[in-house]
């Protein structure tokens, strides 16, 4: 989906398809495979493989729907305001109404740790280390690490997918990158930060005065809006 919103040339979709095309082909041979050698199995280890199956099936549904969706044109939207209304005090969705409850897929992830944090109507997702930070009508993503003194704007934090092991921080160090978050000191409003970006200490983001649309190594900005790619990484230091 962001390669369609912020890299839509034909290449990039041509790519899309083939890579997911690619993925399909992988898993009918493994299914042809695994079904064969299900023939094979005693009892319980054939009711084992056949959740195994179930699995696969449901990859292979996922990766044909994904495939479709290429074909899908996309409405123009319009970023000029990020759509924050989720933080007000009351939405126009209402998430807490029992009438028509939402249910979101359990990740059993620990409750987030706010460490002196000051939020102000703001959404913030399970599994969070948010230090010494002020955080002002921002959603914040699941796993989303927040270092002291950094200042959250309007923004869209999309979290982690997992938690970076001290050893990979100081390789990450070393290599003159910065963990996986929110660094220390930071200056972030209207933009979007996309999954494991690492953005270092002492950084500035910010569309103002800033064309409303460019693309950049580091950034992309839509409407006014700046997008951080996933696994994004910007430097300490940097200012956008």
């Amino acid at each position: 989906m962001f390669d369609r919103l912020f890299r839509g040339d034909r290449s990039s979709l041509a790519q899309q398809r083939e890579e997911l095309q690619r993925r399909i082909r992988l898993v009918d041979a493994v299914l042809e495979s695994t079904r064969s050698l299900n023939k094979q199995l005693g009892q319980l280890d054939r009711e084992k493989m056949d959740q195994y199956l179930t699995s696969l099936n449901e990859i292979e549904s996922r990766l044909i729907a994904s495939e479709k969706w290429i074909d899908v044109p996309l409405k123009t939207q319009d970023y000029s305001q990020l759509n924050l209304d989720v933080t007000s005090e009351l939405p126009r969705f209402n998430f807490f109404d029992m009438s028509s409850p939402i249910f979101t897929r359990p990740r059993f992830l620990p409750g987030s740790k706010i460490n002196g944090a000051q939020i102000d109507h703001a959404v913030i997702s399970d599994g969070c280390i948010l230090n010494h930070a002020h955080i002002k009508r921002s959603i914040v993503g699941i796993r989303s690490l927040v270092g002291a003194g950094s200042e959250l704007n309007r923004c869209i934090l999309l979290g982690c997918d997992y938690y970076e092991s001290a050893e990979s921080i100081e390789a990450n160090e070393k290599a003159g990158r910065p963990r996986i978050g929110v660094g220390s000191n930071c200056r972030i409003e209207n933009a979007i930060i996309d999954k494991n970006a690492r953005i270092g200490n002492n950084v500035t983001i910010s569309p103002a005065g800033k064309p409303e649309n460019a693309d950049h190594p580091l950034y992309f900005i839509r409407d006014g809006v700046i997008i951080i790619p996933k696994n994004g990484i910007v430097p300490h230091g940097t200012v956008i």
